[in-house]
């Protein structure tokens, strides 16, 4: 399966101080790289004016593949190797959640 938009995928890669695989959200696909923005469950670091909150109580959070209340962090987006995601997909953002994540990603443009 090929990474699409909005998919989210478990990466490598540094937030801050921090290093672990976390899950990231697919923002862009060209050629053999992607775009992408990673998501946190440190909801005392959100910032509502940059970030954008999935809380696991939407209707469409089952989709994510999430276990928890996250974030995508507005302040952080990485290119990687298309070739990183292999058989690491969590989830998507869908449905409403997906649209509201749509007019996010417009609105800090």
């Amino acid at each position: 399966m090929n990474p699409q938009p909005k998919d989210i995928y478990i990466m490598q890669v540094t937030v801050g101080y921090s290093t672990y695989p976390r899950p990231c959200v697919i923002i862009e696909v060209i050629g053999d790289l992607v775009t992408v923005v990673p998501l946190s469950s440190a909801l005392d670091l959100y910032n509502p004016v940059t970030d954008f909150m999935i809380e696991n109580t939407h209707p469409d959070f089952i989709a994510t593949g999430l276990q928890r209340t996250s974030y995508v962090s507005g302040q952080y987006s990485f290119a990687v190797p298309a070739a990183d995601l292999s058989k690491k997909r969590r989830g998507c953002l869908s449905g409403e959640l997906g649209k509201a994540f749509d007019e996010w990603m417009e609105d800090i443009a």
